[in-house]
């Protein structure tokens, strides 16, 4: 017979039980709440990632077309077929341009999938959002060198496309189409060697430089020499 103290004593301990906050659980919705990953993101990572294989196995397409055909004549184009190994490096430049676009789009998904992971697994700190990863600041090194990887790439392109056109058109046809692809192999490693860091990124800037440096410094040669 436990009595009426022992009966109070009873309620006292099972009203501080259920009065007490609960730790939130596994299942708690606080706990998953801004940390759900939509499947949407991983069908766009997975895009971007397609989007690289598929530039990537362009370029070997059009490179191997332009072994096939030849790196084009000797001598200034006196023909505008003559010309269709320039517009074959052209394209091998455009299908390198796309895989940076869509290395840059998958990193961000990938990070910002990285980030929600993160914190569903319980790591303290807010989860950035995918605008603060993509145009706020929040990616990390990966991102970074992906952003700076289209942004040289761009700056470049002018000065390059430009110098190849008009090293073909006026000074030599294959010249041009060698150093375009020399130019071309030599960017490719700039997320690589920017990744790295320190002074590794000469290794990718500094030849692409004497690339379209010899490119153009033909051309201005040929006005002093012949007009």
């Amino acid at each position: 017979d436990i009595g009426i103290s022992g009966y109070r004593d009873i309620g006292i301990s099972g009203y501080l039980v259920c009065s007490c906050p609960r730790a939130p659980t596994t299942h708690d919705p606080r706990l998953t709440t801004g940390t759900q990953i939509s499947p949407l993101r991983f069908a766009m990572l997975a895009l971007a990632s397609s989007g690289v294989l598929l530039s990537a196995a362009g370029m070997v397409a059009v490179l191997y077309a332009q072994m096939k055909r030849g790196w084009g004549s000797a001598g200034p184009a006196s023909d505008p077929k003559q010309l269709l190994p320039v517009a074959l490096t052209s394209c091998g430049w455009a299908a390198l341009y796309y895989a940076f676009l869509f290395s840059q789009s998958a990193a961000t998904f990938y990070t910002f999938l990285e980030g929600r992971k993160k914190k569903k697994s319980g790591d303290d700190g807010k989860a950035p959002s995918f605008g603060e990863v993509k145009y706020g600041g929040k990616g990390t090194k990966l991102n970074l060198s992906m952003n700076r990887t289209v942004g040289n790439f761009i700056e470049q392109s002018i000065v390059f496309l430009a110098a190849l056109w008009m090293h073909a058109i006026f000074v030599d046809v294959q010249t041009a189409v060698k150093v375009g692809w020399t130019w071309i192999a030599i960017r490719s490693i700039y997320p690589l060697v920017f990744y790295i860091g320190g002074f590794s990124v000469f290794l990718c800037t500094i030849p692409a430089y004497v690339c379209v440096w010899y490119l153009l410094g033909c051309v201005v040669m040929l006005a002093f020499y012949r007009f």
